[in-house]
């Protein structure tokens, strides 16, 4: 078996995050400077597999700006701006946590435990609580995975 297609994988034009930047910059939330990377709070991945749990309780979509953030795209930034993350790439380990949380709300929310609007409300909160984390300070950054 081959390799996947490293020109997909590694996304060498940035295209993944150009329209959440883009839904950013039209809130007036701009990058810090071109070497900064447009992250998804709620990765690509976890929305295409939950997009009917994300419609169902009105989401606006995986691109709009609540679910961005502009990160430094390497250490010698990140180690600039105090941050303790550095985005590059995929974040395997991050995605997991975030997958298993939507996965929760929505296992509560086909079981009648919770409303639409909690639901809604509960992955609201959870952007809120990825961005403070992901916004931590730091001396010694380290790379988001």
């Amino acid at each position: 078996m081959f390799a996947p297609n490293a020109q997909i994988w590694v996304d060498p034009l940035g295209l993944s995050g150009y329209t959440l930047r883009r839904s950013m910059e039209r809130q007036g939330i701009f990058r810090p400077n071109s070497t900064w990377q447009t992250h998804h709070l709620i990765p690509e991945e976890v929305w295409k597999s939950h997009k009917n749990f994300f419609n169902r309780i009105g989401m606006k979509g995986r691109d709009s700006y609540p679910n961005g953030l502009y990160m430094p795209s390497d250490n010698d930034e990140a180690t600039k701006c105090k941050r303790k993350f550095y985005h590059r790439g995929s974040h395997d380990n991050y995605s997991a946590l975030i997958e298993k949380r939507i996965q929760r709300l929505e296992d509560k929310l086909d079981k009648g435990l919770i409303t639409q609007q909690e639901a809604f409300d509960s992955v609201q909160r959870l952007q809120k609580v990825a961005k403070r984390f992901l916004s931590m300070t730091s001396k010694n950054p380290m790379r988001l995975n």
